[in-house]
């Protein structure tokens, strides 16, 4: 299992146990909705993505972006959706992604694969950012894509 899924996978192996070391077992079986840690139910990965660009252009300026390569990038910054935990990390995809590009082509594979808390911190130190830093530039985006 790739470890980005694990917390996933323990989350519904938990709540599974709770539900069969019940009285639950031989009740009539329930659907159960399991909601992430904010609540929030809707299709955000659009818009994040899109506001992860706008960000990682202000904040890193000096990064080579090509306006005809946005829509595969966006696409690149969804299919990585399910590895990030909180909007600051999409700022750092974004730039991974812009630094690896080829030809409109964005490389999701090696993030995918390496993606922890390590690979991140990584990320941090070698853009030379912070957490604190970078969620106040993604937080002003997001805020300013609702308006």
């Amino acid at each position: 299992m790739l470890p980005q899924f694990k917390r996933y996978f323990h989350a519904t192996a938990l709540l599974t146990t709770v539900c069969f070391s019940t009285k639950m077992r031989n009740a009539v079986p329930h659907i159960i909705v399991a909601l992430d840690f904010d609540g929030v139910i809707c299709a955000s990965s659009g818009e994040s993505s899109y506001a992860s660009i706008e960000a990682t252009r202000q904040f890193w300026p000096h990064l080579k972006f090509d306006e005809s390569h946005r829509e595969s990038l966006t696409q690149s910054i969804m299919e990585l959706r399910p590895i990030i935990e909180t909007g600051y990390e999409n700022m750092l995809v974004a730039r991974d992604l812009l630094e690896k590009e080829s030809n409109g082509v964005f490389d999701t594979t090696s993030i995918l694969t390496n993606w922890n808390g390590k690979y991140r911190d990584k990320k941090l130190e070698e853009f030379n950012t912070s957490k604190v830093k970078t969620a106040t530039v993604i937080d002003y985006h997001v805020s300013f894509t609702h308006t």
